[in-house]
């Protein structure tokens, strides 16, 4: 687990993994230690049985990590102090745990910001402990956990040689293992296939890597439609699909917009075709929130259309947003957070909340009609 990098090695002592047959619903006890000394005792509850309701979740991206008696570290925003802002976010998620008994985190990229200081996993790790130790914080990969010199699938589009600091993904897949496809005979770590879907509750989530090549045709494209096809609606009335990088963005950068047209190109036709809600990305620093859209034209309540956001507030600097866009419905590059969803069968609710004073910013309720379970 080295990283191709000549600064930032840390040892990362052994990973431990335990596979435990759970309950949904259930909250089990558990430590961690040797026979020399045990850690304390923690708890961890399950997520509810999938198909029922309602289902609660916290989402966000580009959260990262900053020490929390205030010392720096290397970091590229915030003087080296790291992801200041990344505290309040990480206490607004517990406390809607607290409040709400949300059921899961959704963390769509830009995990720690680690980039090859592989200490500041341990620091992310700890910070988000109070939660992530508590219910499943389930996470995909972002440029910043996989971004190499030979990561770019389209020609350097994605301009992204020194983003990882060498960790090639291996670092963040060593510690979240389930983030990726099974991996085959002598496969190296770097070569892993990191997407997924799990479901929790009412909501089937499908998590793509915008870092590898989602065009038509290729491995990442053909398990997407698989997937997609094996959804069954009745159990998970929503879908939702997540990629780091946007599918719509309100931004001047011509490589923003450049990456949103290429996941456009290749993959909106089959996230239409099966009736995907949401397309939920990060990478942006900024929260937007845009109309319904379909082919780039807003559609109405009731038409085919995917709902897209972005949440990459919850801990990096800010983007700026791009003016002239009027696709976009609401977007904020002033404050940081999450964002807090409640799902039943045919409503869902968001609400996009400030980590430092937990002021509701933006808010919105979705509608669909009820699903037939044929018995």
């Amino acid at each position: 687990v080295s990283p191709a990098s000549r600064q930032g090695w840390f040892e990362p002592g052994f990973f431990l993994t335990a596979e435990v047959p759970i309950q949904p619903g259930q909250t089990y006890y558990y430590a961690s230690g040797d026979n020399d000394e045990m850690l304390r005792v923690m708890n961890f509850t399950a997520p509810p049985a999938i198909g029922s309701g309602p289902t609660r979740l916290i989402m966000l991206a580009d959260l990262g990590n900053a020490p929390d008696d205030g010392s720096g570290h290397h970091s590229w925003d915030f003087h080296g102090f790291g992801e200041l802002p990344s505290r309040n976010t990480t206490r607004l998620s517990k406390h809607l745990l607290d409040k709400h008994g949300a059921h899961a985190v959704v963390h769509v990229g830009d995990i720690s910001y680690s980039t090859g200081y592989l200490s500041e996993w341990d620091e992310f790790l700890i910070q988000i402990e109070p939660v992530a130790s508590r219910i499943p914080w389930m996470a995909s990969i972002g440029n910043h956990e996989m971004g190499w010199s030979e990561s770019d699938p389209f020609d350097g589009m994605l301009q992204t040689e020194t983003d990882s600091g060498g960790e090639c993904g291996v670092a963040f897949l060593k510690r979240y293992p389930f983030a990726m496809q099974t991996l085959s005979g002598n496969t190296p770590w770097r070569e892993a296939q990191p997407w997924y879907s799990f479901k929790v509750g009412l909501v089937h989530f499908v998590m793509l890597s915008s870092e590898h090549d989602f065009r038509r045709r290729s491995p990442q494209w053909q398990w997407l439609v698989r997937d997609l096809q094996q959804v069954d609606r009745s159990l998970t009335p929503w879908l939702v699909v997540t990629s780091h990088r946007a599918m719509y963005i309100a931004s001047d950068y011509d490589g923003d917009l450049s990456v949103a047209k290429l996941l456009r190109d290749n993959l909106e036709p089959e996230l239409l075709t099966y009736g995907v809600d949401f397309f939920l990305s990060g990478h942006h620093h900024s929260y937007q929130r845009f109309c319904k859209l379909n082919g780039g034209q807003c559609v109405g309540d009731g038409q085919q259309g995917i709902n897209h956001f972005i949440m990459g507030m919850a801990g990096y600097d800010h983007s700026p947003v791009g003016h002239g866009f009027n696709i976009t419905e609401f977007a904020d590059q002033t404050h940081w957070g999450a964002t807090y969803w409640e799902f039943n069968r045919t409503v869902a609710s968001m609400r996009y909340i400030d980590g430092a004073t937990e002021e509701v910013l933006d808010q919105i309720t979705f509608h669909k009609p009820a699903v037939v379970e044929v018995v």
